[in-house]
């Protein structure tokens, strides 16, 4: 019977706010418009909400794109710095290399003249019976290679 006394009691109290809202139509019509501006209220925020979030993605991503840009520049900062000091590195190397093969080219073409300074010497010794002094023998190695001396 507890059940069913139960079941009787809420259909009461329903019709009881029913009947009170019937009775003060304008507590209603407050209830809808207070209602109607908590709405309004919420919709705001939430359109704040999302202007705010929307706003603060449109500044993470300039951000984020600054930060790429100064990094790319970075990178491209460095990687000129790093090719003007190869270069230069490269160019003191060649120099260096050009030196020395001008050094070695000298000492060869010094051995040359010696070897046909003393081939020449030699060969008039032996062809003709003369022996040349060496002062005649540069002077004829050097008109063959085109030098006056």
């Amino acid at each position: 019977m507890a059940g069913y006394h139960l079941r009787g009691a809420l259909p009461r109290a329903a019709l009881r706010d029913f009947a009170a809202d019937r009775r003060c139509p304008e507590s209603r019509q407050d209830r809808i418009a207070n209602d109607l501006e908590e709405a309004e209220k919420l919709k705001r925020e939430s359109e704040e909400a999302l202007k705010a979030y929307e706003d603060a993605l449109a500044t993470a991503r300039a951000s984020a794109q600054e930060m790429a840009a100064a990094a790319k520049a970075e990178a491209t900062k460095d990687s000129e710095r790093r090719s003007a000091e190869l270069e230069a590195k490269l160019a003191e190397d060649l120099k260096k290399a050009d030196a020395r093969i001008q050094e070695v080219r000298a000492e060869a073409v010094t051995g040359i003249r010696a070897v046909a300074q003393e081939t020449a010497q030699a060969i008039t010794a032996k062809l003709i019976g003369v022996d040349v002094d060496t002062g005649t023998a540069e002077k004829a190695v050097s008109g063959a290679f085109g030098e006056d001396r």
